[in-house]
Parts: structure tokens; C-alpha cells; sequence
């Protein structure tokens, strides 16, 4: 699920951008990005089958689940996607990565915050300090810092750029699974995530050397 959702957020904006449809600035997608992405978007459809199969080496659940997960991962993608390049147009015009933290967390902790008053879910409602503490703690380590590391990222670069640097993300998780033991996966799934991760190191190394001769086209410029 975390390969198909950081995959297509990149492939969403990179799509965008190619048909010359844009939040915030155009970025320029060069031919072989676009190439690299169709490919991209063709491993994550294999690996979309390959679970709807039943052969991804995980104990898969009733096929309407699974196929609303798949689902839901591909939509989280794209609509996540498009929220970076909505927050990309409000740094644009001025507003700081602090701003814009705060802005997407409003709502969000009044629902969350709802939802555990009341105990929906499989966890145990957060009645105790301690509880919400440690929860809170958890939080902004692992999910606040990272967004604001994110915002900053987006203040200096594109969301294009940022969506294919962040699709490497589900490579560095199977790196890291496979040393502890904790991933199960079959020869279908492994050579799925293996061709992803290879494209997007290719799309990322595209990305860097179009961004590069930019940066050196615009120098001799002026």
C-alpha cells in the first residue's frame, strides 16, 4: 500500500504537469521522466494485480476489501499529491511552512480527537493523560516533524520534485523489512518492488540532471 501510494503521488503531478495542468508554477517534465513514469505507473498496476490475485505472499482478506484498499491507497495518492501543490501556490505567495503546518492539522485534530473520545476503532479510548501523552509524543516525532521537514522541502523546490524524491520512500522501507525479518513477500511482489524501486532512482537521477542543466542554462542567462 505505501508503494502505491507514494507512486502515484508522483506520477499524478508528473501527469499534471506533462498535459500542462498545475497548481502552483508549471515545472518542466522532461521525455524521459514521463517515460520512466509510465513505467512506474505499469509496476504499480502489476503489483495492484498481483494482490488482487492473492499472490503477494501475505494472507489476503475478502476480495471487496482488498480491492477498496487498493483503492483507497491509489486515491490517498493522488489526492495527497495535489495538496502539495496546493501548499506549494500558498508558499508561492508568501506563506511560511509553519503557516501552513498549523492549517492542515485543524481540522484533522478535531476528528482524531473526536474519534478517540468516544473508543472508534480497534484501540481503547484516550481517557488517561498518560495515554494522550504518549500518543501526542508519537505524533509529533513521527508524523508532525516529518510534514514540517516536508512544507520546508516544498518552500524550496517543486511538488513535482518533491513527490519523486518521497516515491523512494517505499524503497527504503523493503531495504529495511528485509534485514529484521519482518516482510513477507513472494517472487511476484519482490519483483515488483525491485522494478519500482529502479525506476525511481532513474526518475530521481532524471529529475536531478534536468534540474541541473536548468539551473546552468539559467546562470549563462544572466
Amino acid at each position: 500500500m505505501t508503494t502505491i501510494h507514494a507512486g502515484t503521488g508522483a506520477i499524478t503531478l508528473v501527469a499534471l504537469n506533462a498535459l500542462g495542468l498545475h497548481i502552483s508554477r508549471p515545472v518542466a517534465v522532461r521525455g524521459i521522466e514521463k517515460l520512466l513514469h509510465v513505467g512506474i505507473f505499469a509496476v504499480l498496476l502489476a503489483l495492484a494485480g498481483v494482490v488482487l490475485a492473492g499472490l503477494s505472499g501475505i494472507a489476503a482478506g475478502a476480495m471487496p476489501q482488498t480491492l477498496l484498499g487498493l483503492t483507497l491507497a491509489f486515491a490517498s495518492g493522488i489526492f495527497i499529491s495535489l495538496t502539495s501543490d496546493v501548499t506549494k501556490r500558498m508558499h508561492e505567495h508568501g506563506v511560511g511552512a509553519e503557516a501552513v503546518l498549523a492549517a492542515r492539522f485543524i481540522v484533522m485534530i478535531g476528528v482524531a480527537a473526536s474519534m478517540s473520545y468516544v473508543g472508534t476503532g480497534a484501540g481503547m479510548p484516550l481517557d488517561s493523560f498518560a495515554s494522550v501523552a504518549s500518543i501526542a509524543g508519537a505524533a509529533l516525532g513521527l508524523i508532525v516533524l516529518p510534514l514540517y521537514v516536508l512544507q520546508l522541502g516544498l518552500v524550496r523546490t517543486s511538488a513535482v520534485t518533491t513527490w519523486i524524491i518521497m516515491a523512494l520512500g517505499p524503497c527504503l522501507v523493503f531495504a529495511a523489512q528485509g534485514f529484521d525479518g519482518r516482510i513477507a513477500t513472494s517472487p511476484y511482489t519482490l519483483s515488483c518492488i525491485v522494478t519500482y524501486s529502479a525506476l525511481v532512482i532513474a526518475a530521481n537521477v532524471a529529475r536531478a540532471r534536468g534540474t541541473a542543466a536548468s539551473a546552468q542554462t539559467a546562470a549563462r542567462a544572466n
